[in-house]
């Protein structure tokens, strides 16, 4: 007799991300993460490619693929990251930890619910001056992924180049524009006074949406006060 199917309904929750899109998700199967497992253990640059494989595991537990394609930010992925691993494993994970007072080694256990730290993207405008304003999206995580790609030399470059892509719409002396390319847009940027482009650099890193996860714990031995980020965490909840 051959085993039975297990026909249980797929169910997804729907949840909020920092860009301002929701996108349903689902707890990970074994086929999820066994093909994960399987991905990293076969490709011959999985250190270098580990986070390629983790973003196509995530897509798969998401409810509309090409949304996830297309429009999720960097942000977005964190967050997606943290709530199927909440569905999957539920909330709660074991670290360990070495105080950078004394030396001394504990265990600690992070909470995905109330240790994570969310900043939604502010879609406000941004007035430059009197007679420029403009406004920015969260840029997708593919065209992040490429100007990384493309701007490994610089980080100056880097930065300059995502704010250019990230402006939605420019209004100068009451007119409004929202079509150009990003090589119109900074041929446009270069005509400004070096205060204004700073204003635009600032208030663009004020306005950027962020997802971490920190823990305050305090040494079992020496009793110091710590801070713990989890900076990238991506490979920590689902490996």
């Amino acid at each position: 007799m051959s085993l039975p199917k297990i026909n249980e309904e797929i169910k997804y929750v729907q949840i909020p991300l920092p860009s301002g899109k929701t996108i349903g998700v689902r707890g990970w199967k074994v086929k999820d993460e066994k093909e994960l497992l399987f991905a990293l253990e076969s490709d011959q640059n999985g250190e270098d490619n580990k986070v390629k494989h983790i973003i196509s595991f995530l897509k798969n537990c998401v409810d509309d693929q090409k949304k996830f394609d297309n429009v999720i930010t960097e942000s977005d992925i964190k967050k997606i990251c943290i709530e199927v691993r909440k569905l999957s494993k539920g909330e709660l994970i074991e670290y360990n930890y070495t105080c950078g007072n004394c030396g001394f080694s504990f265990s600690d256990e992070v909470n995905l619910t109330k240790n994570q730290e969310v900043k939604n993207f502010d879609v406000s405008p941004l007035i430059i001056n009197d007679d420029l304003t403009v406004t920015f999206r969260d840029l997708d995580w593919k065209t992040s992924e490429k100007l990384v790609i493309e701007n490994t030399d610089s980080n100056y470059k880097f930065t300059f180049k995502y704010i250019i892509n990230s402006i939605n719409s420019i209004t100068y002396k009451g007119t409004t524009y929202t079509t150009f390319t990003p090589k119109e847009v900074e041929e446009f940027i270069d005509q400004l006074d070096s205060d204004d482009l700073k204003k635009l650099f600032d208030e663009f890193d004020k306005k950027a949406s962020s997802v971490e996860l920190v823990r305050k714990i305090t040494c079992l031995k020496c009793k110091s006060p710590i801070e713990v980020n989890f900076g990238d965490f991506l490979s920590f909840l689902v490996l």
